[in-house]
């Protein structure tokens, strides 16, 4: 996945995952390595 991201580089990605908790492991090992991620899943508050 890295590699793909890296050869993407300046693009938008979307990264699909199978669980709540993957999608909030896999933004965080993203922003270590310099991504800009954003996690998004079904448990984030619907605060407006």
């Amino acid at each position: 996945m890295v590699y793909i991201l890296n050869e993407m580089a300046g693009q938008t990605a979307i990264v699909f995952c199978a669980t709540c908790a993957s999608a909030m492991k896999i933004a965080v090992m993203l922003r270590q390595l310099g991504f800009g991620a954003v996690p998004l899943h079904g448990q984030m508050s619907q605060v407006i």
